[in-house]
């Protein structure tokens, strides 16, 4: 699968990295697996750099399968707040999931620079590069923006 994550900070913060194309499947697979991830501690953050992936088969209707998995199988282990930094192709697609999760009581917020992203969520930005560097499938430099 396209995706890699990390979790650090105790379990409070959670980093992702999605490169090339991911299927509707894949994306829905992944944060089934990722909401059941004991280590993820309840209230957490989330960075999730998008800005190398495409999500072709999730339409702006389709969305809302994404998002409605936060209420079922009790799945508890979502970030409350998730800075989503993706590229200009997928804009309309992270603001439609910025608007479904607030129906689930998620702040997400979309972004195209990491230094901004870092800052709204008050986390450091040379720890959030050294690990979006090592969470690459290519291990070039995660850059800045």
């Amino acid at each position: 699968m396209p995706v890699k994550y990390i979790v650090v900070d105790n379990g409070n913060l959670v980093i992702e990295r999605w490169q090339g194309k991911i299927s509707h499947t894949e994306l829905l697979e992944h944060e089934r697996k990722q909401l059941k991830d004991t280590s993820i501690k309840l209230r957490s953050k989330g960075l999730v750099d998008a800005r190398d992936a495409s999500f072709p088969e999730t339409t702006l209707n389709l969305i809302h399968e994404l998002t409605d998995l936060y209420t079922q199988l009790g799945n508890m282990r979502a970030a409350l707040k998730i800075a989503l930094l993706v590229s200009s192709k997928t804009w309309p697609q992270a603001k439609a999931y910025e608007t479904g999760g607030e129906k689930h009581g998620l702040t997400i917020i979309t972004f195209n620079e990491l230094g901004t992203a870092c800052s709204w969520l008050g986390i450091d930005l040379r720890m959030v590069r050294d690990h979006l560097k090592k969470l690459s499938f290519n291990k070039q430099d995660a850059g800045d923006g």
